[in-house]
């Protein structure tokens, strides 16, 4: 799952690079078509970033036993427990409000109202990247805590060989 995310993630920065390229020189859509392209690329691309955070708020266990967490809840957590530094989680908080305008008030959006194609990348580059160094911590940690009790199973098991046959 996790690698399936990462996978969408670098698709989605690619889509967004090419159809943000097609856009005028001052970053505004050229057309309808354009415009809505824009809006759904960059609404895949935030919603994927955040998989990728809840992902991780779950193998760490930072998941609340109460029901779902909220986007700006998970991103706080994530940075409270420092998985993610301040500057992260404010371009993160900027992102979920620009999914959540894109999904709730698409309406009210004008042309040159999205976050720019550099912005995000930024943004998404630096969450992508705490993320991936959190994973691989937490997989380091697993892979020693069971190398650890794998030993120690071999040496109880030693043991008890052991003393059953000096027994």
């Amino acid at each position: 799952m996790y690698q399936q995310i990462c996978d969408d993630i670098g698709r989605f920065l690619n889509e967004a690079g090419q159809i943000y390229a097609i856009s005028s020189p001052k970053g505004v859509a050229k057309d309808n078509r354009d415009w809505y392209a824009r809006c759904m690329v960059t609404f895949a691309l935030i919603n994927r970033t955040l998989d990728l955070g809840f992902f991780v708020l779950e193998i760490y266990r930072y998941t609340d036993p109460d029901g779902p967490v909220r986007y700006k809840a998970m991103i706080k957590r994530l940075c409270d427990h420092h998985l993610i530094d301040n500057t992260t989680r404010d371009g993160m908080i900027a992102l979920i409000e620009q999914r959540n305008r894109i999904s709730h008030h698409f309406h009210e959006i004008g042309p040159g109202e999205l976050v720019g194609y550099d912005e995000i990348t930024t943004i998404v580059a630096s969450f992508t990247c705490a993320m991936q160094h959190a994973y691989a911590q937490h997989t380091t940690r697993t892979m020693i805590r069971r190398g650890f009790l794998a030993a120690g199973i071999v040496s109880f098991f030693v043991g008890v060989l052991l003393w059953f046959f000096w027994a």
